[in-house]
């Protein structure tokens, strides 16, 4: 398709001389720099003269004169161009377009500048529609119409009324020019009063060059005499109105409302992209509402302080990224010396996983009410979910009791990467146990293993958004990777998934990463 520019240029052709090519041809077929002449005088299509040029390469050297003098009424557009390879018509660009109506077939001054005025309309509208279609704000891009096009025209008031589907009426959303009877708000009926009724209704264009002899016309500005409302139409569906006034009788040629019509098409095909623009503005604003929703909800959750227990230090801490996740951790003080710590992970992001994560935390603090063996509150809390959580979803969770005055601690696993071990820097061990599926999807049993703790041990529990972190070239963070990090001296959790996000730094952390650390001191 050509530029829209040439188009409009091509139009001036068609619609103003309404000519046909008789004559066409290079003057010299031997000089590269070559004169080309086309004399119009019949009705032209605008393939026609494509059919003509394309065969030429254009150069920006354009000349205009009459070949044939007497003839009224004609044009001859004289090219110089550049004898070559066959050029598409896309090839060409307004700069290469040189037009011009010399005074010698000029029958008066008066045609002259009535064809300029009508080339400066045509070239003012092309702006309007390149400006239309690059505006994705409905309320912006509505007034640039109405405004261009009074500018472009002289008209008094030009107006843009959008189809309500639900009050099946249309409402007058832009404006100008209009006086207090009709002000941005202002509805008509489908088919009701006025010439926008038959319009919406049918569908069709309507000119009423005096609007006192038109039968459909309802008076609102005294000043109007006529009128031209065009339906915009998208999709084969009617979905507005532009309007167009005057204060002269019949204003509007048939040249200027073909090319309003012609417009039309290119505003409606706008103001629907302006309006899918708004509503994926709109999803996307309530997604990232509902995201902040979920991340409030999941700090909520999580311990506002670290625990103090005598000879232990333990703390947690939660990596939380783009995605919402259903990360969590708890620290439970089970009385004579016993706390209970847990980290788990809701399967699902978004606020789906954070309203399931405070679900499962106050089951879970629930089930462990009483309880010193983390099998049996991993068993209760996996009955709770069976009967509360969907279907499809389920919770992975560890859960360690430690026993301060023994310096033990028990752990029990549903479904959860294997908490590290680490004493002495050299003995390192992944803390597995025999049965364990994850809670919520079906009956299983939990099985426990135990440690004694030592001076300096370490211990830590982490999520699989830790483990899968990936760096720029697609490689896991992976196990190795946590086990340095839980070596390094004033270790934390903290630490550990800071040096996981400069691993990914280069790539992606596509979950939420959750770690807790227990040392004995």
């Amino acid at each position: 398709m050509l530029p829209t520019r040439d188009r409009f240029c091509l139009a001036v052709l068609h619609q103003i001389l309404a000519r046909r090519v008789v004559s066409a041809g290079p003057s010299a077929a031997k000089d590269r720099s070559l004169g080309f002449e086309l004399v119009l005088h019949r009705p032209l299509e605008t393939t026609a003269l494509i059919r003509y040029v394309d065969y030429f390469r254009v150069a920006r050297h354009p000349l205009m004169t009459p070949k044939a003098k007497g003839w009224d009424n004609c044009l001859s557009l004289i090219q110089y161009v550049e004898w070559g390879e066959r050029r598409k018509p896309e090839s060409f660009t307004h700069r290469y377009w040189g037009i011009t109506l010399p005074s010698s077939v000029m029958s008066t001054g008066t045609t002259n500048q009535v064809l300029e005025r009508r080339v400066r309309q045509l070239l003012l509208l092309q702006e309007t529609a390149k400006k239309v279609n690059s505006i994705l704000d409905l309320e912006k891009l509505l007034d640039e119409i109405v405004g261009r096009v009074a500018e472009a025209f002289g008209c008094n008031r030009t107006a843009v009324l959008l189809k309500d589907d639900a009050r099946n009426d249309l409402e007058m959303i832009a404006l100008r020019g209009f006086s207090n009877v009709h002000l941005k708000g202002y509805r008509f009926k489908i088919g009701g009063e006025g010439m926008v009724g038959p319009v919406s209704a049918t569908a069709k264009m309507r000119y009423a060059p005096d609007v006192r002899k038109d039968p459909y016309y309802v008076v609102s500005e005294s000043t109007t005499l006529s009128e031209v409302d065009i339906p915009l139409i998208s999709r084969g569906k009617l979905i507005g109105i532009f309007n167009a006034q005057s204060s002269a009788v019949d204003a509007f040629s048939p040249e200027q409302i073909d090319l309003l019509c012609a417009l039309a098409d290119n505003i409606a095909i706008a103001i629907e992209n302006a309006r899918l623009f708004r509503q994926e503005r709109l999803e996307k604003e309530k997604a990232l509402h509902e995201h902040a929703e979920a991340r409030q909800i999941q700090r909520a959750l999580l311990p506002a302080q670290e625990p103090l227990i005598s000879g232990y230090a333990v703390d947690g801490f939660c990596l939380q990224l783009n995605a919402v996740g259903g990360d969590w951790y708890d620290y439970l003080n089970l009385g004579d010396g016993f706390w209970g710590i847990a980290l788990g992970d809701v399967c699902g992001k978004g606020m789906a996983a954070a309203l399931l994560m405070s679900a499962t935390r106050s089951l879970f603090r629930t089930a462990a009410e009483g309880l010193h063996s983390p099998s049996e509150v991993l068993m209760r809390l996996n009955e709770a979910l069976l009967k509360d959580l969907p279907e499809g979803r389920f919770v992975t969770l560890v859960y360690s009791i430690l026993d301060t005055k023994r310096a033990t601690a028990r752990v029990a696993n549903g479904g959860h990467p294997y908490p590290i071990f680490v004493r002495e820097q050299t003995n390192i061990t992944e803390l597995k146990t025999e049965k364990g599926l994850p809670l919520g999807l079906m009956n299983s049993e939990y099985s426990e293993i135990g440690l004694t703790l030592q001076t300096g041990d370490r211990v830590l529990m982490y999520t699989d958004g830790a483990l899968e972190a990936t760096n720029g070239g697609g490689e896991e963070y992976g196990t190795s990777r946590l086990v340095k990090s839980l070596q390094k001296p004033g270790v934390s959790a903290r630490s550990v998934l800071t040096e996981v996000q400069k691993f990914a730094s280069g790539g992606t952390l596509s979950d939420d990463a959750t770690a807790i650390v227990l040392r004995r001191e």
